[in-house]
């Protein structure tokens, strides 16, 4: 017996036990099993999202007035919410996001600083096409005059993965890779001279001044999740299972042939 090994025997049941494919097992199976539970996890949690956005899509809109105290107060019940308001769009008073796509094609989404009564709201247009060779930024052509916005409250929760760290703009308009509304309030209020809500709107697909608006609810659905959480599953049992044929002679007793010792 190599002394990296351990040998036993209960009964009809023979165990050799090679210290690397052990310790290997050993820390990957319950791995696997952890990232399995946190699939599960974030499928209950998109389904959580899944029914706030049904249940809030039957509340009828609130006023900029309510958003705003709203969001002072409760930010987490005000997310999703319908809101309309009445606004004018400031021509150059925008922002682009940086590397958003759409059916692969390359683009930038634009946030508008619409112009309501003190306030300036972030107003996302939607996504409209980009020059993928970076030459020049997007022609962004704004509405003339007062509008009625409809839109959904757009506040989330954790910040967005971006490729390194990112400053405010010092003026407008301005490209950015992400729109960090609560840290971003201060700076574009100084630029506008109005103060900024700590949310952004996303406008209603039907609006005259949308783009490509299709916003999905969720970015991955509960049952996408739960599968993840299968295969992470199987790939545990599947490990176990070749470790426990691997190490002793259940595989033998179990095709009914004699018992052996191990090598």
């Amino acid at each position: 017996m190599s002394s990296r090994e351990f040998n036993a025997k209960v009964g009809f049941l023979a165990f050799s036990l090679e210290w690397r494919l052990t310790l290997f097992t050993l820390l990957l199976t319950p791995a696997l099993i952890t990232l399995g539970f946190w699939q599960l996890e974030r499928a209950e949690q998109k389904q959580t999202l899944s029914e706030q956005h049904a249940f809030r899509a039957t509340l009828p809109p609130i006023t900029l007035d309510e958003a705003v105290q709203l969001s002072k107060q409760n930010l987490a019940e005000l997310r999703d919410r319908r809101i309309a308001f009445s606004g004018t769009a400031v021509a150059q008073d925008y922002l682009l996001l940086d590397n958003r796509l759409n059916n692969g094609q390359f683009g930038y989404e634009v946030i508008a600083l619409i112009q309501a009564g003190n306030y300036r709201v972030p107003v996302n247009l939607g996504w409209l096409p980009g020059d993928p060779a970076r030459r020049a930024l997007p022609t962004v052509t704004l509405p003339i005059g007062e509008q009625q916005w409809m839109g959904r409250v757009y506040a989330p929760e954790d910040r967005a993965y971006t490729l390194g760290e990112q400053s405010p703009p010092d003026s407008l308009p301005a490209v950015i890779q992400s729109y960090e509304a609560a840290e971003y309030a201060g700076v574009l209020s100084a630029i506008t001279a109005a103060p900024i809500p700590a949310f952004m709107v996303r406008v209603d697909s039907a609006h005259p001044a949308a783009w490509v608006a299709d916003w999905p609810v969720i970015n991955q659905t509960p049952e996408k999740h739960t599968a993840y959480a299968v295969q992470w599953f199987m790939m545990a049992a599947v490990l176990f299972c070749a470790f426990v044929l691997r190490s002793s002679n259940i595989g033998s007793l179990l095709l009914g042939r004699r018992p052996s010792k191990l090598p």
